[in-house]
């Protein structure tokens, strides 16, 4: 009677099917990790607290605000002869003269991240409102530049503008996820002596 024999299995293969299984399970992990949006956001892919809707805001100076995911609040907002210069300047050419009728204003701000995710906060985003104009910052004059802040970071920055003489300024901030925010009021910084 003849004998059967059975073949053994082959131990390569059989490692190298595990293998595959193994690195398509991770695949498909992965790719179900990045449908679903588990990851961490972008840099300026925060959205806002608000389920998405732009913000519409007005503040004081002194008080803090928080949209995209960041609390930013301007400390102090007021005319000046000679603005301070910031340390890193958006623009390092020389800063500009000032025309018939106009005056400095500058502002002192802070955002800090106190969510999960990246946020970016850039001092060009605000702007003098001048009576309905909108004035830019001046960008020899407004620093440091654009930054993205990780959990827990902060970020200290000031804004100056070339507008009128003699006005009470209202500045606004335009935050990445869309929306104005309104921010009015004038405040010396803390230790300066004069009015505003």
């Amino acid at each position: 009677m003849a004998r059967i024999t059975r073949a053994r299995p082959n131990r390569r293969m059989l490692r190298l099917a595990a293998v595959v299984a193994l690195l398509l399970a991770v695949a498909l992990g992965v790719r179900q990790l990045a449908c679903s949006g588990g990851g961490t956001a972008a840099s300026g892919g925060t959205t806002n607290p608000a389920g998405g809707t732009p913000v519409e805001m007005s503040v004081g100076v002194g008080e803090p605000f928080t949209v995209s995911g960041m609390t930013v609040v301007i400390t102090s907002f007021y005319p000046a002869n000679t603005p301070t210069l910031p340390r890193w300047p958006v623009d390092t050419g020389p800063p500009p003269g000032l025309g018939a009728g106009q005056a400095y204003y500058q502002a002192f701000g802070r955002a800090s991240n106190d969510g999960d995710v990246v946020v970016r906060i850039d001092p060009l985003q605000f702007a003098l409102d001048t009576g309905g104009t909108p004035a830019g910052a001046e960008p020899t004059l407004t620093g440091p530049g654009p930054r993205s802040l990780l959990k827990g970071a902060s970020f200290d920055f000031i804004v100056t503008f070339r507008g009128p003489a003699g006005m009470k300024p209202k500045m606004t901030f335009r935050p990445p996820d869309g929306g104005t925010v309104v921010i009015e009021g004038l405040r010396l910084p803390e230790g300066m002596i004069g009015s505003p």
